[in-house]
């Protein structure tokens, strides 16, 4: 009797386990964990976004008199959907699905991003993109912000691989959800992208001169914005820059996390697959011009005193900043240790909630 080896158990198993979907799925399961494992997901913003939402619901019915609802055009999108999640399901259930869909939609974008960048999917960052998607922006609960950056990271993992032409244009519906959500992201990938798309077409001399050049351009931005708004530098943007912020939540705790991620990022730096075309490539100069805004911008920029206030700029911005650092080295040839220091750094981060 002939026995059919697709129908064996251990067959199925073994695709089962071979597959993208697979994987992805398992890995989707493991991140939204930390979604569910309190009573409260995170505090300040998303609290508020809470509290408005349940506050507008009052309004609409007619149960507060002498209020009204203010409408905006932009940091707007959390706003518009909690609402009607909170009246069909409650506040609690809420706020889980909010950041559940957030965090999938973020580390995936990330994860696209990456795959774009080094053309193979390099799972062994899967830790250190965890650990992204629940930094200080996550935990500031500034998701009208997080959700548009989700939504950018997706379109510069699309526009890499096909090159940034007229053909992309299909992204523009998106772009406009993604400034409905928040604009700074918008800004970010108009600039990024459009650096990107010049710069892939063009010798890498010329590219040095493209380069000074939007430096200079970013100085000047800054001078027009410090003589014409009421403005604030902090010395802390001096290490933004770099991305490690987005690590380091709570003081003394997370700073071996904060160490393992700067290390593991110089030594990917110094494999020879990276080294020099590290920080030559199109990438890296759009990581450059990235850490430069953060570095020189002001990191809250206002109307006046008493009018509103667009505030951390420069801890806003170092998540791309990160992203970028890791879509940059993600070409390393991967060693058997990285993948536990990142589950080793993984476990550290989330020890304190647990």
């Amino acid at each position: 009797m002939q026995v059919n080896e697709s129908s064996e158990p251990g067959h199925l198993l073994l695709k089962l386990r071979e597959s993208v979907w697979t994987r992805s799925i398992l890995i989707s399961v493991v991140l939204v964990i930390p979604c569910f494992w309190q009573q409260i997901v995170s505090g300040v913003d998303l609290q508020s976004h809470l509290y408005n939402a349940w506050l507008a619901e009052l309004i609409r019915r007619g149960s507060i008199h002498g209020l009204w609802i203010s409408h905006q055009g932009t940091n707007v999108l959390i706003d518009l959907l909690l609402p009607w999640l909170i009246r069909y399901f409650g506040v609690s259930v809420a706020e889980r699905v909010i950041t559940t869909a957030l965090v999938l939609l973020f580390f995936w974008g990330a994860f696209q991003l990456i795959t774009a960048v080094s053309s193979r999917k390099a799972y062994w960052l899967t830790p250190w993109l965890a650990m992204l998607s629940y930094g200080f922006v996550f935990q500031v609960g500034l998701l009208n912000y997080y959700f548009s950056c989700a939504i950018v990271l997706w379109l510069f993992a699309f526009l890499w691989r096909w090159h940034f032409g007229w053909r992309t244009l299909w992204a523009a519906p998106l772009l406009i959800l993604a400034y409905f959500a928040h604009p700074l992201p918008v800004l970010w990938f108009l600039g990024a992208a459009a650096y990107c798309a010049l710069a892939r077409r063009m010798q890498p001399r010329i590219q040095i001169r493209l380069f000074l050049g939007c430096v200079a351009a970013i100085i000047l931005i800054r001078c027009y914005v410090v003589a014409r708004y009421i403005t604030r530098w902090e010395n802390t943007q001096l290490m933004t820059w770099t991305g490690v912020d987005q690590l380091w939540l709570h003081g003394r705790p997370y700073m071996l996390v904060t160490l393992g991620f700067l290390l593991l990022s110089i030594i990917l730096l110094c494999e020879p697959e990276n080294r020099w075309h590290s920080i030559v490539s199109v990438l890296a100069q759009a990581y450059f011009l990235t850490a430069t805004t953060i570095a020189l911008m002001p990191s809250a920029i206002g109307t006046s005193v008493d009018g509103a206030t667009g505030s951390i700029i420069a801890a806003r911005l170092s998540l791309f900043s990160a992203v970028l650092l890791l879509a940059g080295l993600s070409r390393s040839t991967y060693r058997r240790w990285y993948l536990p220091a990142g589950l080793v750094a993984l476990l550290s981060f989330f020890a304190p909630y647990i």
